[in-house]
């Protein structure tokens, strides 16, 4: 066991070295007045990465060089993407407790299956915006969007914006309806088996807008429940899951220095703006002197055509 500690701490120690350039690389770019502030930031979170590294080591047992660095993209984009959703949700007018609420939702509703947190709180975002509520509501809904995508063999994201249509209209159509049957769900025979008649009666409801979004979300769950849990015991899901598992890793080993890139790329982005504002005069006294260029080469030419237009007349005389 000591063996493969030491192993595969040798193997992550250049990784998270390799990792210090890129952030910079990301950071700064090749600005030389920003480069400074990219190099410090990238000494602040590669450090502090490293520690936590060494610290947590005994615990992590061995861990390949090329899974430490995946987990580090997936763990950004795990952040970046709970980000994005969670501002979103503040726009919306949604209390810091209500967005925590809508995280813990979503969390719960992919726990255990082969989605992400990150994808999920996409869905929550639309589906808030849908008018379902944070708490055991949101919790739900999440579920059978994970149920329906698991079912369709896609995510959350895209199968959530089926669901976010219906819910807005509080009502399923035969838009909704059609989209979902391209997806592989058999959405009007789960309607059919819920509502105790035909698939033609089910068709004819939903034409005249009489099937409630709550009728379709019950015929989903009583059809496909469970079905993301399902899935996540398959060797795809079980990938999946270990994908997102490494998305986890990486988001907590990031998340105390993810927010620094904020104050740095603002930082860079003045540096380039006061660049801006200095290169301009010099773009402007750059055109200047390429019309000078230009209209002295103009003069010179016409001077030369006449010169030599006298010369031919007196070679005539």
């Amino acid at each position: 066991m000591g063996h493969e500690l030491a192993k595969a701490y040798i193997q992550i120690i250049p990784t998270v070295k390799g990792l210090k350039s890129s952030l910079e690389k990301e950071l700064s770019g090749d600005y030389p007045p920003v480069k400074d502030t990219g190099r410090k930031i990238g000494d602040g979170i590669v450090s502090g990465v490293s520690k936590t590294v060494k610290v947590g080591f005994a615990a992590a047992g061995t861990v390949a060089a090329g899974a430490f660095t995946a987990s580090i993209a997936k763990g950004f984009k795990r952040l970046q993407t709970i980000e994005n959703a969670s501002k979103a949700l503040e726009g919306m007018g949604l209390t810091a407790a209500g967005i925590k609420q809508v995280m813990q939702d979503a969390n719960l509703a992919v726990k255990g299956t082969a989605f992400g947190l990150g994808e999920a709180a996409q869905a929550a975002k639309g589906l808030t915006a849908a008018g379902i509520k944070p708490g055991k509501e949101m919790e739900r809904i999440l579920r059978l969007v994970g149920d329906t995508a698991a079912q369709s063999g896609e995510n959350i994201a895209s199968m959530g914006a089926v669901w976010n249509k219906i819910a807005a209209k509080g009502k399923l159509t035969g838009e909704e309806a059609a989209q979902l049957l391209e997806r592989g769900i058999p959405v009007w025979q789960a309607l059919s088996q819920h509502m105790g008649i035909t698939a033609e009666q089910a068709m004819d409801l939903a034409s005249k807008s009489k099937i409630s979004f709550n009728d379709f979300a019950t015929s989903m769950e009583k059809m496909f429940g469970g079905s993301a849990l399902a899935m996540g015991n398959t060797v795809k899901g079980s990938f999946d899951n270990m994908g997102a598992a490494l998305g986890r890793f990486g988001a907590a080993l990031l998340k105390e220095f993810y927010p620094l890139a904020v104050p740095a790329l603002k930082k860079i982005t003045e540096t380039i703006d006061a660049l801006t504002v200095k290169v301009t005069p010099l773009a402007v006294a750059g055109r200047q002197a390429f019309d000078r260029f230009t209209g002295a080469l103009n003069t010179s030419v016409k001077g030369s055509q006449s010169y030599l237009e006298l010369f031919i007349a007196k070679k005539k005389n």
